[in-house]
């Protein structure tokens, strides 16, 4: 991030337009102290001249997470031409123990378009606190003043608007532009969450996101923890990273290629995939009550002996460590058996999504014996007499495609292909009643994943049916079926990233967002996102 803005600052916006980068940059700087630089908070703006002035200005920096990393960075954003009319607008920040709530946000002015800025967590352990209550309350007092300061600041300027931040500063930006009116939302081009926290619920359903969908990007660390918690949504880039597990977490550690874009991983790793896993398991095992105890003993443990943030716990790991433990051994005997149990869950949950992912054994299953039947549909193994329908819809351009196979472009092709899955005995045809047409296919393969039985679905459809539910009646049957017939737990599906359409198709079908990654398949390298329906 430090070389792109020394390398790429001599370009400006018309040479090199804004991008993913920029953000990037925008939303590290908002970590540095800039309200105290200017008196009046709301009214006053600094610009780059401004800063320059004040010689002493890398001490804004001294209460951020990476201090020599924001200085280095701050030092080479006054001197960089691409920003060297910014001015930095309308600062707010504020922080209230009584109110359980950090919040911190600025604008950049860049005279074409602004840039809201909204900070994550800082060293304040109330910020801590307050981002745990993410899991608990469907909005917390952050998120309502990230609202009002993007409904202010929209009223204060009529230039377009992005918004962007990193860690939790990425949730209150998604947060923010899908609850303002459509008329603000009309004028901001790109919301930017960088490894941000996801939601309480599941807010990607409904009608406030839809308006914003397209204009979100997120970006995710590979082994990211922080942007896997919670209800979220599949990352539009997968970063790679100079560090490892949670020190990914600063961007600071993000890798570039030699375009100073992001450098792509191929998919996130299984240690996020296991995280994600267990903290939804650890949630789902307590009640409101019992979470805001467990948040309540550690935000008194992590404040024990008069540390008010994590200056003191830097400076002094050992001591503060030792001030937690006597801060457990003081509790009393019903608290201390509370935390103890809720540790031991952890790990066990841990553990055992640790062992599902050690070993991945495929075999084959039977698509012989199925034969179903719904409301409009006949459910049942491909056959040769089928040639002729998959042909037909098979050969339109686009359609394998989205699925990872190149159209067909002879019948010949399609019967050998026939031959095959016939031989291969894992592919059903899928058989509209009313024309006795074959329209589509769908198979099942037979994971083993550690102690659990996995199936995975592929399927595609012609055409000439989408829009009409049939998808999603196929799928609902198929499940019902494999649930009520067999052992296994897990039923899965996987799409590319920009196949919206069968997106949306799974989660009508119950199935939730588990990963993403790149596969290699006919028509390329492409990333790929899995979804899964358990067993309930």
């Amino acid at each position: 991030m430090i070389a792109y803005v020394k390398d790429m600052g001599e370009l400006t916006f018309k040479e090199d337009e804004f991008n993913e980068i920029d953000g990037l940059v925008l939303s590290q700087l908002v970590y540095v102290e800039f309200e105290k630089f200017i008196k009046d908070l709301e009214f006053d703006s600094i610009t780059i001249k401004d800063i320059k002035q004040n010689k002493d200005f890398v001490k804004f920096c001294e209460r951020t997470y990476n201090v020599a990393s924001n200085k280095k960075l701050l030092t080479e954003f006054i001197k960089a031409k691409r920003y060297k009319d910014v001015k930095i607008k309308w600062i707010k920040s504020e922080t209230n123990e009584e109110d359980m709530k950090q919040f911190a946000a600025m604008t950049f002015d860049f005279d074409d378009f602004v840039f809201i800025a909204y900070r994550g967590t800082d060293l304040d352990f109330v910020g801590w606190k307050e981002d745990l209550y993410l899991a608990l309350e469907d909005e917390i007092p952050a998120q309502k003043d990230a609202v009002a300061y993007l409904e202010e600041v929209s009223k204060n300027t009529n230039l377009p608007i992005y918004i962007g931040g990193h860690s939790k500063g990425g949730n209150l930006s998604v947060y923010s532009a899908m609850k303002v009116s459509s008329e603000i939302k009309d004028r901001i081009i790109k919301v930017y969450n960088y490894d941000g926290p996801g939601f309480k619920t599941n807010i990607y359903e409904t009608q406030e996101y839809k308006d914003i969908e397209n204009k979100v990007f997120k970006v995710l660390p590979y082994d990211a923890v922080v942007g896997i918690l919670l209800h979220h949504v599949p990352a539009n880039a997968i970063v790679k990273s100079k560090n490892i597990s949670v020190f990914q977490h600063d961007p600071f550690n993000w890798s570039l290629d030699t375009d100073y874009r992001l450098k792509l991983a191929k998919k996130g790793s299984k240690t996020s995939l296991i995280i994600d896993k267990t903290v939804k398991d650890l949630v789902a095992l307590y009640d409101k009550e019992e979470a805001g105890k467990i948040i309540d003993l550690l935000y008194v443990a992590m404040k024990y002996e008069n540390h008010i943030d994590l200056t003191s716990a830097v400076a002094n790991p050992y001591r503060y460590v030792m001030g937690i433990i006597r801060y457990y051994n003081k509790l009393n005997k019903e608290d201390k058996e509370f935390l103890t149990k809720t540790f031991r869950e952890a790990s066990k949950i841990w553990h055992r999504h640790f062992l599902d992912h050690l070993t991945i054994k495929k075999t084959n299953i039977t698509a012989r014996d199925i034969r179903l039947k719904s409301n409009r549909l006949y459910i049942r193994k491909i056959m040769n007499k089928d040639l002729d329908d998959y042909y037909e819809y098979a050969k339109t351009e686009g359609l394998g495609e989205m699925a990872g196979w190149n159209h067909h472009t002879s019948i010949d092709e399609t019967r050998n292909i026939i031959k095959k899955l016939i031989k291969q005995n894992t592919t059903l045809a899928i058989i509209y009643q009313e024309n006795n047409k074959m329209i589509g296919t769908i198979s099942l393969v037979n994971k083993q994943v550690g102690k659990l039985k996995e199936t995975e679905l592929v399927f595609d459809l012609s055409k000439d049916y989408w829009g009409q539910g049939i998808m999603s009646e196929t799928i609902e049957k198929i499940c019902q079926h494999l649930f009520k017939k067999t052992d296994v737990n897990v039923i899965s599906a996987s799409c590319f990233v920009e196949n919206t359409q069968s997106q949306r198709v799974l989660e009508k079908c119950g199935f939730v967002y588990e990963l993403q990654e790149e596969v290699a398949v006919a028509v390329g390298k492409k990333i790929s996102s899995k979804f899964t329906l358990k067993r309930k």
